[in-house]
């Protein structure tokens, strides 16, 4: 460990503190009660040991018995003693490792090592005054050990005697000028006390004594922010880098406090410079990755997410992001071969097996799709989604060939009864839409009023009904549902341009419908297909003229819609306008999928060009 970070991560255990217990309730490293005869397994201590003695008293007869017999004897309970205590402050017990030091240093009472252990197991279970008075003997009897100076100025500082501290951080400086820990601390110190000025001057002094240290410029960084001097904070972090740089902590430095000024372009910024000359730095390239996510810069974030996986291998989280970048991206074989990657480790994971399976999905591997959708756990929150995902990709398969369309089915059947309301929602859609493309209009009717009742039947499903209704020539039930629609969202407008258009098409209510296509155009005036309508109104009534303004706009807003064309060929034929007549038909048949539909245009352009031909001669 970093002799810094050590010092650290000491001055830490400063303020820790924890409840004294007795020693009969500590264990040895094997689980047992510690007991004096495995200590000192003395005969004549064994043999006179009374019931109700606890082992501190056993403890006090060992010493004694030891100090009576001499220097062997001592020698020998001191060892065990010293071993006991170095295994319990291994294991983290301080409680046991201080009362055992405190019983060595009766048999070994100068041992200077020995006071420093017991010391640092008295900082650890809080007892600092006592602590205090050990360090400061140690200290005195050896004043140029540094590490026992900095622990001694690190426990005064805590109990708040900051003058004498600094005071001993002094000391330790003028023995030696580049001892950096006394330099941060009594910079450190003098900030506590609010003397900013002497703080910044020692981190100048001790700069020049250590110029390609980078840690004082950090520092006086620290104390800048402390001051809300957030600019010079900046300023400091920089020549930190300057001195070195790979200090990646001044580079964090500088972009935390532009992240927190909203500043994130200015932060990715400086992540960025950083990462690119110093390849291999996870902390701020795993912050820069972080942070672009957060800004949802995914296109930008990917190849520094693919260099931070590769020097993360076990990070499944990060993995987990690159996979939902390359998705985003629409790198979908990458995005499967991250997700597969993490389901070698973590086979059962709902989510990435969710997402796994939408990927196929979307690829259309429509079998690795659902065979990893099944795969999802009926307990999981993404099951019945798995189910929804599962019945479309049967559903596309079954519309493409007929011998899928009963697996498709039994499918849908299964789940749209006893599932949440979405799901049925879902299912009896699906299964309209099957029925639909296949014109049975009343089985479709029947799919959709089955859910009516289900909640999250929406308006939307509603407008899809009444269209079904139309194709099954219930004009008046589409009419009514068109209506009820607007009852409850009067400015929604494909309804009010479905029932202006309806109207038109029936021969009843053109008022009406006029009325309703109008407000349709104020309220979107770009949509191609409500300009249609109107022009369509205008076309019944017999003014071609604004028939066809109002069409050509619609042409320009959905040039590629095969109804659009077909109403611009019938108005230029009744214009007598017939070559443009027949080229705009000619595209409405190259346009349109509908073979039925597409039979009725090219039988109304031959009647066009037929008009067209010029007269034959005798």
């Amino acid at each position: 460990m970093h002799r810094m970070l050590f010092i650290f991560l000491f001055i830490s255990v400063l303020t820790n503190s924890c409840a004294h217990k007795n020693i009969i309730d500590s264990v040895d490293g094997k689980g047992q009660s510690l007991k004096i005869n495995t200590i000192f397994p003395n005969e004549e201590i064994q043999s006179g040991k009374n019931e109700n003695e606890n082992d501190e008293e056993q403890m006090e007869k060992a010493i004694e018995m030891a100090i009576k017999k001499g220097p062997d004897a001592i020698r020998f309970l001191s060892t065990d003693l010293f071993i006991k205590a170095n295994d319990a402050s291994l294991r983290g017990e301080s409680q046991l490792a201080s009362y055992l030091y405190k019983n060595l240093l009766k048999l070994t009472p100068n041992d200077l090592y020995v006071q420093k252990k017991y010391a640092v197991e008295l900082i650890r279970i809080g007892d600092l005054k006592k602590s205090l008075e050990f360090l400061k003997e140690v200290y005195e009897q050896d004043p140029k050990d540094e590490s026992v100076g900095l622990v001694y100025a690190g426990v005064l500082t805590v109990v708040g005697n900051r003058k004498e501290a600094r005071e001993t951080y002094s000391r330790l400086i003028e023995l030696n000028k580049e001892n950096e820990e006394a330099c941060v601390f009594l910079a450190k110190s003098y900030s506590l006390d609010n003397m900013y000025n002497d703080a910044f001057s020692q981190l100048r002094t001790c700069q020049k004594y250590m110029p390609k240290n980078p840690l004082f410029a950090y520092y006086a960084g620290k104390l800048r922010l402390d001051k809300g001097q957030a600019m010079l904070a900046i300023s400091e972090f920089k020549k930190a880098l300057r001195i070195k740089g790979s200090y990646y902590q001044a580079a964090l430095a500088i972009g935390m406090i532009y992240e927190q000024d909203n500043k994130v372009q200015k932060a990715i910024e400086n992540y960025k410079h950083f990462v690119d000359k110093n390849e291999g730095n996870n902390p701020v390239l795993s912050r820069l990755v972080q942070l672009m996510f957060a800004a949802e810069k995914f296109d930008e974030a990917i190849p520094y997410a693919e260099k931070l996986s590769g020097l993360e291998q076990a990070d499944l989280d990060l993995k987990s992001r690159l996979g939902i970048l390359y998705t985003r991206k629409g790198e979908y074989k990458k995005a499967i071969a991250v997700f597969k990657e993490i389901l070698a480790v973590i086979p059962t994971s709902d989510q990435i097996l969710y997402d796994l399976a939408y990927l196929y999905q979307r690829i259309n591997d429509y079998e690795n799709s659902i065979e990893t959708y099944e795969k999802i756990s009926e307990k999981s929150e993404y099951y019945f989604e798995s189910i929804k995902n599962i019945s479309e990709i049967l559903h596309t398969q079954a519309l493409i060939d007929e011998s899928k369309a009963q697996k498709f089915m039994s499918f849908v059947n299964k789940y749209r009864v006893n599932s949440p309301d979405y799901v049925r929602l879902t299912m009896n859609i699906l299964l309209a839409d099957y029925y639909e493309a296949k014109e049975s209009y009343k089985r479709a009717i029947a799919s959709v009023e089955e859910i009516s009742e289900v909640e999250g039947f929406t308006n939307g499903h509603k407008y899809y009904l009444a269209g079904l209704y139309e194709k099954d020539n219930e004009i008046i039930k589409s009419q009514e549902l068109l209506k009820d629609i607007l009852t409850d969202e009067p400015d929604n407008v494909d309804a009010l341009n479905y029932l202006g258009y309806s109207y038109i098409e029936s021969g009843s209510n053109l008022d009406k419908a006029f009325e309703l296509i109008r407000k349709a155009v104020d309220l979107s005036p770009t949509d191609g297909y409500i300009r249609d309508s109107l022009g369509w109104y205008y076309y019944k009534i017999g003014d071609f003229k604004a028939a066809l303004k109002q069409i050509i706009m619609a042409n320009k807003y959905a040039p590629s819609d095969h109804v659009i064309l077909k109403h611009l060929g019938m108005v230029y034929q009744k214009l007598e306008l017939y070559d443009d007549s027949v080229k705009f038909l000619k595209e409405a048949i190259s346009k349109c999928k509908d073979k039925k539909e597409k039979e009725k245009i090219r039988s109304f352009l031959g009647e066009v060009e037929a008009v067209r031909m010029p007269a034959s001669g005798p």
